[in-house]
């Protein structure tokens, strides 16, 4: 699979127009370090195929380079790398990047993006193919698309009300099981064939760069 996914993008290198692609996602990171913590009040509400669930309200708090707290009133089990609002945080481990097109974004024709294909270089990346739609005019992602290893499409669509800095106002997660999924358990296989969604993460009330102690996180 992968060798046919860095073939692919070879013959797309060939036809993309001469951009870096690297130099783009590299602009991406450095204005998210701008950020040097935030604090935030998050709502997760969730659409799912076989599993019906209340609207969580969390308050979560982030200093960089990864310290990452999550409080809620009540019971909460939220994954961390779920409410990451780094977009790029998976781009830690070696990769190549392969700049395809510019395009109109499909919602905002004001918007001009800049697609390019991440494939992971390390046996270790628990995806197999990325694309990444950027806004090279305030180097934002505005959309993700991902295939996961064990065959699962994740689209996470990203929506700003200030473009100062690269955290968005609301994230849409859609996620949906493609093809046999690599299970040991049949149960776990046949649960993981028929999973599919939506996530909707909604952000209210940001405190930024407000200097949160390391001893906070502890």
């Amino acid at each position: 699979m992968r060798i046919a996914v860095l073939v692919l993008c070879l013959v797309v290198n060939l036809f993309a127009q001469n951009k870096n692609a690297e130099e783009i996602l590299n602009k991406v990171i450095n204005k998210f370090e701008q950020v040097e913590d935030y604090e935030v009040d998050l709502t997760i509400s969730t659409d799912l195929q076989m599993v019906k669930m209340p609207d969580m309200k969390l308050k979560v708090f982030f200093k960089q380079p990864d310290k990452l707290k999550i409080t809620s009133e009540g019971f909460a089990m939220v994954p961390k790398d779920g409410v990451n609002l780094n977009p790029l945080k998976f781009l830690k481990s070696e990769y190549s990047a392969v700049y395809v097109k510019n395009e109109k974004d499909e919602e905002d024709e004001k918007i001009n993006l800049d697609v390019i294909k991440i494939i992971p270089l390390s046996d270790t990346a628990d995806y197999i193919l990325s694309t990444v739609w950027v806004d090279t005019e305030n180097n934002l992602v505005r959309k993700l698309e991902t295939v996961t290893k064990r065959g699962v499409n994740v689209t996470s669509r990203f929506y700003y009300k200030d473009t100062a800095y690269s955290l968005p106002s609301k994230v849409v997660v859609s996620f949906n099981q493609s093809g046999e999924a690599k299970s040991k358990q049949e149960e776990e296989k046949r649960f993981r064939q028929s999973l599919k969604g939506v996530v909707t993460l909604t952000y209210s009330d940001y405190k930024i760069n407000r200097g949160l102690k390391d001893e906070f996180f502890k």
